[in-house]
Order: structure tokens, then sequence, then C-alpha cells
């Protein structure tokens, strides 16, 4: 072999061999971007599982806050009377904040750590089962309607619920259906949908309404546990806002009061006493959760458990 021929045969195997080592050099690079990613994104997906877990743990404190601060309404509620002792633990302060800020008419009271809490006595609120009551034209008026729209919607909301087929306007028959379809109960409603049924045109009427009503809410009034929408829309300014001032007024405004404001309609049947069942409304907002509750309870303070839960949600 000549000296020239050795000499391309080395320059051949040099060339080859730096090609397959820039090759090999590549793949490196290659499999160290591919092992570099999947660290990004191990990483990232480790930093993701921490935040969730934080938030995972925000939301289980908030909601222990909440349930803590519910249960401290409840046991304020069913006690007559409590006396601060040095031996009544952690908790006790939270009740007995509860006992002497909160009412029963809705209005909100924010306690320590946040948590906000309302309590609503059903018989402050417009009975949803019982569209005839004499309340409910004189505040769908307040909030808007004419007499004539409100008598219309009222009357198909008894009928609705009424066992009979005879329509709200003498010698007609109910319809088979609702505008939209649904199709008359003649029976009394079990939820709120009849009420969403009867405006469904009006949706922000439907979220007032909502506010000052209750499916489970008795005949017989306490306007002294109305919420401030209600007495806002049952009455004139100035005896809604004597109302909402002074909630201790309430048998002064049953028995002296509601007579005069009500002197075009039929004296409603009233009360001056708390019922039994109660809407609680708790709800926290923290940096990183939230958490909402409304139960409705029926209190029952001589058995155990002391009450029974109705709805939640």
């Amino acid at each position: 072999m000549t000296m020239t021929g050795v000499g391309d045969t080395c320059r051949k195997t040099s060339l080859k061999a730096l090609k397959e080592s820039g090759v090999a050099l590549l793949q490196v690079l290659l499999i160290s971007l591919v092992i570099s990613l999947l660290a990004i994104r191990f990483t990232q997906t480790a930093r993701d599982q921490i935040i969730i877990a934080e938030q995972f743990n925000s939301r289980v404190q908030a909601q222990f806050m909440a349930y803590s601060a519910k249960n401290a309404a409840v046991f304020a509620v069913l006690s007559d009377r409590m006396t601060p002792m040095m031996a009544m633990g952690q908790g006790s302060d939270l009740v007995l904040q509860i006992k002497n800020k909160l009412g029963r008419h809705g209005d909100p009271v924010t306690f320590e750590n946040g948590v906000v809490i309302a309590l609503q006595d059903l018989n402050g609120l417009l009975p949803q089962r019982f569209p005839h009551h004499p309340f409910w034209p004189k505040a769908l008026v307040g909030l808007g309607l004419t007499e004539q729209q409100a008598k219309e919607r009222l009357g198909v909301w008894s009928d609705f619920q009424d066992s009979d087929v005879d329509a709200w306007i003498p010698g007609e028959k109910e319809p088979v259906t609702l505008r939209a379809g649904q199709a008359y109960l003649n029976g009394f409603a079990q939820t709120d949908l009849p009420l969403r049924w009867v405006f469904e045109d009006q949706p922000q009427l439907i979220k007032t309404l909502l506010s000052l009503s209750d499916i489970n809410a008795p005949y017989a009034l306490n306007m002294g546990n109305a919420p401030r929408p209600l007495l806002q829309a049952l009455f004139e300014s100035d005896t809604s806002a004597t109302m909402i001032s002074d909630r201790g007024l309430s048998k002064v405004f049953v028995g002296q009061l509601l007579p005069i404001a009500m002197v075009d309609e039929f004296n409603p049947q009233t009360s001056v006493r708390n019922s039994s069942r109660l809407q609680i409304k708790t709800s926290i907002t923290q940096e990183q959760a939230s958490w909402t509750e409304t139960t409705t309870l029926y209190l029952t303070p001589f058995l155990d458990p002391p009450y029974r839960i109705l709805t939640a949600k």
C-alpha cells in the first residue's frame, strides 16, 4: 500500500470518528435536554401538589371554623341564659358573642377569624306554600309589580298548589301546564321551584323573593324577625326604618301599628314569639379558601339531638 493510500485511510477513519463523536455529543445533549425538561416538569408538579395541599388544608380549616361557629350559634339559641365561667374552655367567647349580638332577622354579623353568621327565624319570612297570604300582594307591589300583575301571579301560584281544577278567575278552569310547560302540581310545594317557575321571566325578582320567603315558613309571621328587604317592601320607609332600628318594638308594632298599616286589608295572622324553625347562614373567606353553608333546622331542645336538619346546602 502506498503512503497516499494510508493517508487517505487515516483521514477517512478520523472523519468517521469525528462524525460519530459529534452524533454521540448530540445524543448526550438531547438526553440531557429531555432529563432537564422532565426534572423541570417534576419540580413544577411537586410545587403544584404543594399548592393544592395547602389550598385543601385551608379549605378544611375554613370549613371547620364555619362548622364550629354554626354549632356555637345553635348552642346559643338553645340556651335560655349563659353565665361566663373560667372553666368553660376554648370557644366559650364565640358562644357569648353570638348570644349577645345575633338576632333572628337575617342580619349578618362578623366574628373572630372572619366568620360571618346570619340567623333567620322562618316565621319572619313569607310562606311559599301560602301565596294567598295577605302580605304577598303587598310585598309584590312594594317590589315594583302593579296590583293587577301581583294578583295574576299569585292567582296562578295558588292554582298551581291547590287541589282543585278551578282557576283563580271565576268560572274558568286551570290550564294543564304553566307557560313554561310545567304540569300543575295541585298540592303543596316541597321546594322553591314553583316560585321560580311562576316568576321565571323576572330573574332579579326571583332572587329578591327567595331572600324574603321560604318553603318551610309558617303562616303566622313575626314582624320582629322579618328581614330588611321584606319590611322595606311591606311598609312605608318611616315604619320600616323604625322596625329595623329597634327590633324590640315588634310587640308594639304588631299590636298597634300593624292594624293601621294594613287598614285596607283584613288583619293577617301574626306572632310575637320565635319559632322552632331557624335558618343559619355561615360563611368565611380567607386568602386561599372560602366556605359557605346554609342550614335550616327544626329545634327540639328537649330531645337528643336537640335539633333536626330540614335542608342543607
